[in-house]
Order: structure tokens, then C-alpha cells, then sequence
């Protein structure tokens, strides 16, 4: 018996979270873009790196919130 997962079953899932952890989440994707222009720490190639990967995954989390809240 094979399963299939969609991807919007999948997403779907993931906007299931509640909203503490959602801000818990999204507050620690956007910890180096907070570093970066609050505390003015220099910026390295890792530190963009970890901002731009912080930023798309706040985008994904509340994407698939919005997702749940009103497409599911």
C-alpha cells in the first residue's frame, strides 16, 4: 500500500501550530537580521546566509498559517 502526501496536506500541517509556537519560531528564524540591525554587528557571508535563510522561513511559517486559517 503506497501513501501519498501532498504538499498542500503538508503545509497544511505545519500551519497547525499554535500561536506562541509560531512567534517562538519566526523570532528565532529572525534572530540574525534582529543581530544584524539592532546590536550592528559586523556582516559576514554566514550572517547573510543565516538571514536570508531566517527570513524564507518565517515567510513559509506564515504562509502556511494563513494557509490553514482560511484554504483549509
Amino acid at each position: 500500500m503506497k501513501i501519498k502526501i501532498k504538499m498542500k496536506d503538508f503545509i497544511a500541517g505545519i500551519g497547525e501550530i499554535n500561536v506562541i509556537a509560531y512567534l517562538i519560531y519566526v523570532c528565532s528564524g529572525l534572530a540574525p537580521l534582529f543581530h544584524i540591525l539592532i546590536i550592528g554587528s559586523e556582516v559576514t557571508t554566514g550572517k547573510i546566509v543565516l538571514t536570508i535563510l531566517g527570513i524564507v522561513y518565517a515567510i513559509f511559517l506564515t504562509i502556511a498559517r494563513i494557509y490553514r486559517k482560511f484554504f483549509w
